[in-house]
């Protein structure tokens, strides 16, 4: 895993990435962006990259990942099941660790359908819902000490 200070993109899904599409000029989409890790890498490829995330903590994280790689990124504060962004608007929409916390993914899967432009991609991926650090994750963010956002 690659990473500097808040940087934190899994490898394999960068090698996915890289060598499946052309990333200079795509317009991406990165849901519950947290540090912005992997948003921060596409942008300093040369994508055009929307960060989305609830916490302006997150945000705020991301936004100084982004100028650490010397990459700008739109950054959003909103809900991944209710994102206020047109529809079909993204070559690629992903979201890296986040599908687990729903009890019904639907209205989360429907959203990412909805922004994906057609024919575009949709890359998801999650951790095993209850690992050792996803219930680790969870009581730190119930106890309010979750330093990464809400």
């Amino acid at each position: 895993m690659a990473q500097k200070g808040y940087v934190s993109a899994p490898d394999e899904v960068w090698e996915v990435l890289s060598s499946t599409l052309s990333l200079s000029g795509l317009r991406v989409l990165d849901l519950a962006t947290g540090t912005g890790g992997i948003a921060a890498r596409l942008a300093a490829a040369g994508a055009q990259v929307t960060a989305l995330d609830l916490s302006l903590r997150s945000l705020q994280i991301a936004r100084h990942t982004a100028q650490g790689c010397g990459a700008a990124l739109s950054l959003v504060c909103g809900d991944v099941t209710h994102v206020p962004l047109a529809g079909a608007a993204f070559d690629l929409v992903i979201s890296l660790g986040v599908m687990h916390y729903f009890r019904d993914p639907v209205p989360f899967l429907s959203e990412v359908h909805r922004l994906v432009r057609p024919a575009g991609w949709a890359l998801i991926e999650t951790p095993q819902k209850y690992s050792l650090f996803t219930l680790y994750k969870r009581r730190r963010m119930a106890q309010g000490q979750w330093e990464y956002g809400d």
